[in-house]
């Protein structure tokens, strides 16, 4: 529970950062980045470890569902970013 509001308040902290070259705003920006990135790979590992206890009950269960989706479309960003660059 205490990743999911981190998570949540880094992306309401990083939806609000200025763009700006600034020494601390690039810090800032660069941990916020780590801390989604560390939420998608631990959501992704809990995904992994429900699919390895049961798979097919993983399916049966709606909220596994959603997660799985959720975890995705926070992944894409990730999973695009080194082919597209900084600009």
């Amino acid at each position: 529970m205490a990743l999911i509001v981190i998570n949540s308040v880094s992306i309401g902290v990083q939806g609000e950062l200025p763009l700006s070259d600034h020494p601390g705003m690039v810090v800032l920006r660069e941990f916020l980045n780590f801390i989604d990135a560390f939420t998608v790979i631990v959501f992704s590992l809990e995904i992994l470890l429900k699919w390895t206890d049961n798979f097919s009950a993983f399916w049966r269960d709606s909220w596994n569902v959603f997660d799985l989706i959720v975890t995705v479309l926070s992944a894409v960003p990730l999973a695009v970013e080194p082919f597209i660059g900084s600009g």
